[in-house]
């Protein structure tokens, strides 16, 4: 694919596990937010919901997800072999 077009889905592939854990949570925060305000228009709710909710996600991954990553690979790398088998 072009990367005009590639882009945008390999950040959303990214993103699907921070969207499959947030979204319940999005969902929840928003509707508090249009009940106290008395906002009764879905047409805004559903597409205010997939941007907040990819928009974390993509926050969660990189601020989160990387780091811990990166910290399990690191403490993987320098825990000693129990197995009784060399890496």
């Amino acid at each position: 694919l072009p990367t005009i077009i590639g882009m945008p889905f390999e950040r959303l592939g990214i993103a699907t596990y921070g969207v499959y854990l947030l979204h319940p949570i999005v969902i929840s925060w928003l509707q508090k937010g249009f009940d106290t305000f008395a906002v009764k228009n879905s047409f805004i709710f559903v597409p205010l919901v997939i941007v907040v909710t990819v928009g974390l996600s993509l926050l969660t991954f990189k601020y989160l997800e990387t780091p811990l990553i990166k910290l399990g690979k690191h403490l993987t790398k320098t825990m000693p072999n129990y197995s009784g088998s060399e890496r």
